[in-house]
């Protein structure tokens, strides 16, 4: 398997209980930290083939693209990360839930998340007769796989706070896009 750990930071290294048989490809967007891949995530093309990675692994990564409210750079990570999945490939995230202090307390966090957010990475939900969802036009399409997870924080101060500072999910990439106006 090929996985694509986007943002990966200082944990490069970090295997994530793949097997010593499969191909992790670390991205970010800082050379200084020597990833196989510098790139800003919704700004630049991922160096990579179309449908040529397994897996792809954002941890505390997407908070940081794009700006909330605004759609281009959002829009064009998502697009990427679906073009270089192949179909069926998944993508797992971890990011702070919206109402966090983590979601607020990092300056460089961009973009509060729920599991709402991703409703327009479904073409499904732009199907549904009764969606408001205004039909903008992403070049994507996802399914969510099992449920969100919810979790507390790993500091003992924040946790004793907060009940819930962190949320995760999956995502397996739908391929061949199949268009909402395509039914």
């Amino acid at each position: 398997m090929v996985i694509l750990h986007v943002g990966c930071g200082r944990k490069k290294s970090e295997r994530f209980g793949l097997a010593d048989t499969d191909t992790l490809i670390t991205l970010d967007a800082d050379p200084t930290l020597e990833p196989d891949i510098v790139c800003t995530l919704g700004r630049d093309r991922i160096d990579l083939p179309d449908d040529s990675v397994d897996g792809l692994i954002a941890l505390h990564i997407l908070e940081h693209i794009g700006r909330q409210g605004e759609t281009d750079q959002w829009f064009y990570f998502w697009e990427e990360a679906y073009r270089v999945l192949k179909p069926d490939g998944e993508l797992h995230f971890e990011s702070p839930l919206w109402n966090s202090v983590w979601s607020w307390a990092d300056p460089q966090h961009c973009r509060a998340l729920s599991p709402q957010s991703f409703l327009y990475f479904s073409q499904d939900s732009y199907r549904n007769a009764e969606s408001s969802i205004t039909p903008y036009r992403i070049k994507c399409d996802f399914d969510v796989i099992g449920t969100f997870s919810a979790r507390p924080d790993r500091n003992a101060n924040v946790a004793a706070q907060e009940e819930v500072s962190h949320f995760s999910g999956a995502f397996r990439a739908i391929k061949p896009l199949r268009p909402w106006w395509e039914v």
